[in-house]
């Protein structure tokens, strides 16, 4: 009896790890979600009570989207938000860089340790609106190419409506042509791993992440420099700048759509040699090379 209550004690525990990881990483990344728009409102009134010392302006319907001579609070609001660019700058890289070595630590711990559901939670969400996008257009047949340029042209649209956006309601707005911008990423991979075998694709996704997550660290750096420097004279200029350098990948992918380079659905043939690997590796997914 001791023996089955113990055993009963252990299958209860192990349940319980199953059922309670999944709420405990979704309540995670909801706080988390809710925690930065209330960072970046806090860090402006904050600067704002530093710089102007007075106290936050609550009730303001006058626009900061275009000039306005008359109001003696726009060239504050400028040198708030140059500020609370700044500052949110440094605060973004003391949070990215720690995260791009962990990154690499987890990629290759990975490959002994195993792949844990519950790190994929906080992007279940991105990976449903992508798939059934995604979906969609591989229903009509549409070539991915073309898939890849829709998404740039969808983000490069959207861009050129926010730059020129002077009141709220089209900030908001401008977010309904951006509705493909998340679409080129998945099937650029979708891509990649067609022009590869089967025995490296692991290493591609992993230099395709690590590249990834460095990108997004240098964009974030540099773009919010710009505008730092850039919103006193001109503060649409920044998304502008993210339009025009959208336009090099779409030139390069309409390059291809007008070379017809085919991208065919058949799996790469894999040497004899790395058939062997893959078979051993599934054989014996525990043992470490």
């Amino acid at each position: 009896m001791p023996e089955d209550n113990s055993v009963n004690k252990s299958l209860i525990r192990d349940s319980m790890k199953v059922y309670l990881v999944e709420p405990a990483v979704g309540l995670y990344a909801f706080s988390c979600f809710l925690s930065f728009p209330l960072l970046q409102q806090f860090i402006y009134r904050r600067l704002w009570e530093d710089i102007t010392n007075t106290t936050y302006p609550e009730f303001d319907n006058v626009t900061r989207c275009g000039k306005n001579s008359s109001n003696n609070e726009t060239n504050y609001h400028e040198e708030v938000q140059r500020h609370a660019s700044l500052l949110s700058l440094y605060s973004e890289l003391f949070s990215a860089i720690p995260s791009l070595i962990v990154t690499i630590l987890l990629v290759a711990y990975s490959d002994r340790g195993g792949r844990r559901i519950a790190m994929m939670m906080p992007v279940i969400g991105t990976i449903l609106y992508i798939f059934f996008g995604v979906m969609a257009f591989s229903y009509c047949k549409m070539p991915q190419t073309i898939m890849v340029l829709l998404g740039f042209l969808s983000f490069i649209v959207g861009m050129v409506m926010v730059s020129f956006a002077k009141t709220t309601e089209l900030m908001f707005f401008a977010r309904i042509p951006m509705f493909l911008a998340a679409m080129p990423f998945p099937v650029i991979r979708s891509m990649m791993s067609k022009i590869i075998s089967k025995a490296k694709q692991g290493a591609l996704f992993a230099c395709i992440s690590c590249t990834e997550s460095l990108a997004g660290t240098v964009s974030m750096a540099a773009f919010n420099s710009i505008y730092a420097a850039t919103v006193a004279w001109n503060s649409s200029f920044v998304f502008l700048l993210s339009a025009g350098l959208c336009m090099i990948p779409s030139i390069i992918i309409g390059i291809l759509i007008v070379m017809r380079v085919d991208f065919s659905t058949k799996d790469k043939e894999v040497p004899i040699e790395e058939k062997g690997l893959i078979q051993d590796q599934n054989d014996n997914p525990d043992t470490i090379n």
